[in-house]
């Protein structure tokens, strides 16, 4: 995975630093594993997510 990650940074503008915190954005956002502490008490994406 480090691999993964300093091959991506030479083939962006991005430090490793900033590809880490966009993965970790990006997995937040999408929240595959559904985890509740990622959603703000009462958000509508909370709501939405119940609903499915």
């Amino acid at each position: 995975m480090v691999a993964q990650i300093e091959r991506a940074t030479e083939e962006t503008d991005l430090t490793k630093s900033q590809l880490v915190a966009r993965a970790v954005e990006y997995y937040i956002e999408k929240n595959p594993d559904d985890i509740s502490s990622f959603y703000p008490d009462g958000s509508l994406a909370e709501f939405v997510e119940g609903l499915c």
